[in-house]
C-alpha cells in the first residue's frame, strides 16, 4: 500500500511499472506482488528489487527464461538453496589463512535454517555456554561467523551485478 506521503509522480511511476508487469507475458497475474512476481514459464518466483515493482529485474529473467527454454540460472537463488558456500568463498577463503590448519574439516551446514545457526549468531554452540567452550570450539564459530559475512557480501555484490547488468541492458534498447 502506498504511503499518504509519497510524492505523486512516484506513486503514478509506481502504477506504471505494476501496469507493465500485469501486461508482461509469463507472469501469473494473481501473484504480482510489491517485490515480487510469478513466473508461469519455469515456474518460479523472481525477486524485483528494493524498488516496489521494478521491473528491469523481470525483464532480464524474462529474456535468459526464453533464451534457456524455460529455466534460467539464477546463481544467488542455487547458492542460497544449495546451503554450500559458492565456489568464489571457498576460493576466498583459501587464501584468507595460508598456514595449514590442525583443525577437523567443517562438514557443510544450512546457511539459512541448519541446526544451532540460531545459536551460533547468539553467541554460543548448541547446549553450550560460552566459558564451556573449547578454544577450537571458538575458532569454529568464528569461521563460520566470518563464513555468514562472506556469503552476505558475494550475494550483494551479485544482486548488484544483476541489477547492472538489467540497468544496462534497458539502457542498450531504448
Amino acid at each position: 500500500m502506498p504511503s499518504f506521503d509519497m510524492p505523486v509522480h512516484s506513486l503514478q511511476e509506481e502504477l506504471k511499472r505494476r501496469d507493465q508487469l500485469l501486461a508482461s507475458a509469463h507472469i501469473d497475474k494473481a501473484q504480482v506482488k510489491p517485490h515480487e512476481v510469478f513466473c508461469t514459464k519455469c515456474n518460479k518466483s523472481i525477486r524485483l528489487g528494493p524498488v516496489r515493482y521494478w521491473n528491469e529485474l523481470w525483464d532480464a529473467h524474462r529474456q535468459g527464461c526464453d533464451n534457456a527454454g524455460g529455466r534460467i540460472q539464477e546463481d544467488v537463488d542455487d547458492d542460497e538453496a544449495s546451503g554450500l558456500p559458492s565456489e568464489e568463498v571457498l576460493a576466498l577463503a583459501s587464501h584468507t589463512d595460508t598456514s595449514p590448519s590442525s583443525a577437523p574439516p567443517v562438514a557443510p551446514y544450512h546457511t539459512a535454517a541448519g541446526p544451532g545457526v540460531d545459536s551460533i549468531s547468539s553467541g554460543t554452540l548448541p547446549g553450550t555456554t560460552t566459558s564451556q567452550m573449547t578454544d577450537e570450539e571458538l575458532e569454529l564459530r568464528s569461521l563460520l561467523e566470518e563464513e555468514q559475512r562472506l556469503l552476505y557480501r558475494l550475494h550483494r555484490a551479485r544482486l548488484a551485478l544483476r541489477i547492472f547488468k538489467a540497468s544496462k541492458s534497458t539502457r542498450n534498447h531504448k
